[in-house]
């Protein structure tokens, strides 16, 4: 090659000549002149810069100079607290798609933390518990077969585009928890010593202001709080079959608590409850209810969707295990099949009045027919 009039040969192959020829001399860049002031390399190599750009921070110097490969860094995650202002309820799916399945639902008034949006910008992913499918081959690290609930991924739709929006973004600071944690900060600077006073009193003063902005915060937190006393109250008083592994919401079930049961099937703060999950016999919290005749639960179980076809180790369904006609009546017509209205309407009414017009809008009952055989019974 010639440069300016100059032959120079060729650089041997696998040198570096070829780039140190004609490196620059003289006073360094304003990039090296930052990296060498902080002990990063001069010349980082594309593997730690497009590393540096999607770990949302810059590479290890030895990973650059060592010309290794670089770790794995986790996709940076934006997460939102959102309210559920969409009646009855909003449905978490196993795909940002409004044919995905339904992993299941969440509840109006509740409140859930999302995290980063798909391509559409209309749905974001939440991490959900979820049943473990029949035909799913999942196993452990030791080998045995995964059953039960799993975590996973599920979407949720921020806004519809018939229907508007579904979930309203909750402002910083009004998420749950938030106003323990904020406690928590005032007590470490609780302590002062006779100088401190004054500045004590200024850091507890924007505490009790943003607790007291918004009342919903401190209500679901005491809320909560009253419903896991309870949960365990209703727990202790059940005697715990023991081999059969029941799921803690068979046992609530069985007990016959309906605050307990409608806690667990909408909860999210991780005590979520799937309705299908099984013990030792193959029944699931559905088996529970019927068996006892508890209209109102099966109609909760069922709005949950709860699955009224499954089969115990005995091949039986819930319909065959239940005595009275109007909820195997309920539990046939979710089946899909043709059942006595009468009855039908029976079993609606005897569902809870939180829940009883969303039980009949599922199967198929109008308000006149409920308003009046509600009216009949009382």
């Amino acid at each position: 090659r010639s440069f300016r009039g100059l032959s120079l040969p060729p650089p041997p192959l696998g040198s570096d000549a070829g780039r140190t020829a004609f490196a620059p001399r003289g006073r360094p860049s304003r990039f090296a002149s930052y990296a060498l002031d902080r002990g990063l390399p001069a010349a980082p190599s594309e593997g730690s810069l497009v590393a540096a750009s999607e770990g949302g921070g810059t590479a290890s110097a030895g990973s650059a100079a060592g010309g290794g490969s670089s770790s794995s860094t986790s996709r940076p995650e934006s997460r939102q607290w959102y309210e559920v202002v969409f009646k009855p309820k909003v449905a978490v799916r196993r795909f940002p798609s409004v044919d995905a399945p339904c992993l299941r639902m969440v509840l109006f008034g509740a409140r859930v933390e999302l995290r980063e949006w798909d391509h559409t910008r209309r749905w974001r992913r939440m991490r959900v518990l979820r049943a473990v499918d029949p035909d799913e081959d999942i196993h452990r690290t030791d080998g045995s077969r995964l059953h039960g609930l799993v975590p996973d991924d599920g979407w949720m739709m921020v806004e519809h585009p018939n229907l508007g929006v579904l979930l309203q973004a909750i402002p910083p600071g009004g998420e749950p928890g938030a106003a323990a944690e904020e406690e928590e900060e005032v007590e470490v600077h609780s302590s002062p010593g006779p100088a401190d006073d004054a500045s004590a009193a200024a850091v507890r003063q924007p505490t009790a202001t943003a607790t007291t902005e918004d009342p919903r915060v401190a209500q679901e937190a005491t809320r909560l709080q009253e419903m896991k006393r309870l949960e365990a109250k209703v727990l202790a008083s059940v005697e715990e079959r023991s081999g059969l592994q029941e799921p803690k919401l068979m046992r609530v079930v069985r007990a016959g608590n309906y605050e307990v049961a409608r806690h667990l099937l909408s909860a999210t703060d991780g005590s979520w409850e799937h309705p299908d999950t099984k013990d030792a016999l193959g029944e699931s919290a559905l088996f529970e209810a019927t068996a006892a005749n508890r209209a109102d639960l099966v109609g909760l179980l069922l709005l949950c969707l709860a699955d009224p076809s499954l089969r115990n180790g005995d091949c039986q369904s819930p319909s065959d295990v239940t005595s009275d006609p109007a909820i195997k009546a309920l539990l046939d017509r979710c089946c899909g099949l043709k059942v006595d209205k009468a009855l039908l309407r029976q079993a609606v009414a005897r569902a809870d009045p939180r829940d009883r017009r969303r039980l009949a809008a599922k199967v198929e009952l109008s308000d006149e027919e409920l308003d009046a055989e509600v009216a009949a019974m009382a």
